[in-house]
């Protein structure tokens, strides 16, 4: 398929999810997900959970064992050094122009500095590593979750998250050729590898593994989506100083403080 086929196949992909996530959207709370599909994602979650269990955990307990910890965050740091032209592209599509012109000297100092990434030069300038990809991008729009998903292999997700992943997969800035899905699936380890024992404890304390990974997940996409409505951005200006009330012999007050209510006298 060639890039403008590609493209073009995005674009109904997301204007598929974005009807699809309007429909279900949260009147008020949108962490309120809806599972309509709950028993045909309870036993995809049954076929992923056992693959994690006899497949992935040993994948990493052994990598994290024979690895030194030096070199394990040299790959880590490495491989989300690949994300950040996807994420200052995000960054730009939610108004965050400060965030993506940010985003992109991170990725400009690691590259060259920090050694293809491998260090984290650019945090140590202040240059901090935040998360943002398309899902996150139609959440800042104002696109609803729509109904929760477990996927085969990739776990917890919901229609627009899914719809995220494969667009901001077919839109990467960063198109590696064949290497690309090599390089999706080192990262996809990479964040298990981080995951490791907060996954494995929830696990341990849970009555109902299945609904606490699915909070678990939709909690953290809402403060992802959060993180991304930045006050300031070119979606979400900020708000106008409230004017000063200048009263003779008064240093000025400004309104809705508490200085400016009036006294109230309780005799």
């Amino acid at each position: 398929m060639s890039g403008n086929s590609r493209r073009a196949a995005a674009a109904w992909l997301v204007a598929g999810v974005v009807a699809t996530a309007l429909a279900h959207r949260a009147a008020a709370d949108d962490a309120a997900v809806a599972d309509p599909a709950e028993s045909a994602n309870r036993a995809v979650f049954g076929t992923n959970n056992y693959l994690d269990r006899h497949v992935m955990r040993p994948m990493v307990d052994g990598y994290r064992e024979t690895t030194p910890a030096v070199l394990q965050k040299g790959v880590s740091n490495f491989l989300s050094n690949l994300k950040e032209p996807s994420v200052a592209l995000n960054d730009l599509l939610q108004g965050n122009v400060a965030r993506s012109w940010s985003t992109v000297w991170r990725f400009a100092v690691n590259s060259t500095a920090g050694g293809l990434g491998v260090y984290d030069m650019a945090s140590t300038m202040g240059l901090d590593r935040h998360e943002a990809d398309f899902g996150q991008t139609l959440g800042v729009w104002g696109v609803g979750n729509g109904p929760y998903l477990t996927l085969p292999l990739l776990g917890p997700s919901t229609a627009r998250d899914a719809a995220g992943t494969v667009v901001g997969f077919v839109l990467n800035p960063l198109q590696l050729g064949p290497a690309q899905p090599a390089v999706a699936a080192g990262q996809a380890l990479d964040q298990r590898v981080q995951a490791q024992e907060s996954l494995q404890a929830m696990e341990r304390s849970s009555i109902d593994y299945y609904a606490s990974l699915r909070s678990a997940y939709v909690q953290h996409r809402q403060a992802v989506v959060d993180d991304g409505k930045t006050p300031g951005s070119l979606l979400f200006p900020a708000a106008p100083a409230a004017p000063a009330i200048q009263v003779d012999g008064a240093p000025p007050v400004e309104t809705g403080s508490p200085a400016a209510l009036p006294a109230v006298d309780g005799d």
